[in-house]
């Protein structure tokens, strides 16, 4: 995904979560694993079950997209994220979508035909002044940056999930 002039779009349930991918992505940028020419766009969807005009612009725009999902004891939603999977399937841009478990991994049975995946295991964002400034001073969760990084190839992820979920 590093190739200059490519527009990234990553789809996240909370504002906190989109801050943390500005952060990374800005850091990454900064440390020259990301090309200048490659944007990063965010969008949220919490609270939201289908896909309005501002994300279906969006994801016409994006050249590659990163959709976050998340399961809690109080939320599970799969509406939304459902149907930006199957809009990037039917235009043929699977081989650019990477679906990304934040939060509990047990969504990821939502989303079998994704071609590809990863599980962060933990969802805490940040505020938005910290991911555009790039001085933590509030809440922070390593794992949205660190999500971005194995996506972006700053480094290769390894492990194996804890939990059998299929």
């Amino acid at each position: 995904m590093t190739q200059t002039g490519r527009g990234v779009l990553v789809v996240t349930p909370t504002q906190g979560e989109a801050a943390g991918a500005l952060f990374a992505f800005n850091r990454l940028k900064a440390e020259g694993v990301v090309s200048d020419g490659v944007s990063l766009e965010t969008y949220c969807y919490k609270g939201k079950e289908r896909i309005d005009g501002e994300l279906k612009s969006a994801l016409r725009r994006a050249d590659y997209v990163v959709l976050n999902t998340e399961m809690s004891p109080d939320r599970w939603a799969t509406a939304l994220p459902t149907a930006v999977w199957e809009s990037v399937r039917a235009s043929g841009r699977e081989n650019r979508f990477v679906r990304a478990s934040v939060g509990a991994p047990f969504d990821i049975v939502h989303y079998e035909e994704c071609p590809a995946e990863l599980l962060s295991f933990g969802c805490a964002g940040m505020s938005d002044a910290d991911a555009r400034s790039g001085v933590i001073t509030g809440k922070y969760g390593p794992n949205i940056p660190a999500l971005l990084g194995a996506i972006f190839g700053d480094f290769r992820p390894s492990g194996t999930i804890p939990a059998n979920v299929r």
